[in-house]
């Protein structure tokens, strides 16, 4: 993101849309990518696959992840290594002296 300094104008809304077009904004940066666990209508008779990841805006997925339906990709891969580390590693077996 770029900052550019200028001379702010007398009228304050023109100040406001200067810095507004000044500042870079990703669109795509807003959107959140998420994990479907329990299928849900997507529109036109098409439902959205279990275990696909969808990305979407905090608006649109309120509703979805309030239901159960859908769930954050990155929180799921953090429980699974969290999941992973606790787990306890597996013995292998020792060969007896004899």
């Amino acid at each position: 993101m770029e900052i550019h300094l200028t001379p702010i104008p007398d009228n304050p809304q023109k100040a406001a849309l200067r810095l507004f077009l000044c500042l870079e904004i990703d669109p795509m940066a807003i959107r959140k990518n998420y994990t479907v666990l329990v299928p849900y209508p997507t529109g036109g008779g098409h439902y959205a696959v279990k275990g696909s990841t969808v990305d979407l805006l905090d608006v649109q997925a309120h509703a979805l992840e309030t239901a159960g339906r859908i769930k954050q990709t990155a929180l799921i891969e953090a429980e699974a290594a969290a999941a992973a580390a606790q787990a306890p590693a597996a013995k292998k077996p020792t060969a007896k002296a004899e």
